[in-house]
């Protein structure tokens, strides 16, 4: 037997029944769609801030970086470091680096910005004793 309230939804009507399920579903769609849920940070965000290039690493891995202006991505051909004694440029687990706007060549006057891409990955140690690097990745951001 059916409740009185049951009853009454189905007797208004199949129509009205579907109608509110789906305003309901839209509207909770629409509710989880503006949430922000907390989203992970990225391994390895970067920013300028006037006088140097801050690369933050937010793993438990030492993550290893290249970067350069993005306009010179296209032409530059680069091999990424696979010996961690001989990688300099690297940020340690959670870990920050901040790299002086001075120190780089291509950056012609002060007061003058760039495109950089940031270029990183990780390094695994292999059974013989070699090192191989995973995915290269990238972030860019403005200095």
């Amino acid at each position: 037997m059916q409740s009185p309230i049951s009853q009454s939804i189905f007797a208004v009507g199949g129509r009205a029944t579907i109608s509110l399920v789906i305003f309901l579903c839209v509207t909770l769609g629409l509710i989880s769609a503006c949430t922000d849920f907390g989203e992970e940070p990225q391994p390895l965000s970067a920013y300028g801030d006037g006088q140097y290039l801050r690369l933050t690493n937010s793993t438990e891995d030492t993550l290893y970086y290249f970067f350069l202006p993005t306009n010179l991505v296209p032409i530059v051909d680069w091999v990424p470091c696979i010996t961690p004694s001989a990688c300099t440029d690297r940020v340690m687990p959670r870990g920050r680096v901040a790299i002086a706007y001075q120190d780089f060549w291509w950056l012609k006057n002060e007061g003058s910005y760039a495109n950089i891409t940031i270029f990183w990955w990780r390094l695994h140690r292999q059974p013989d004793g070699t090192y191989h690097y995973d995915q290269i990745q990238s972030v860019n951001t403005r200095i």
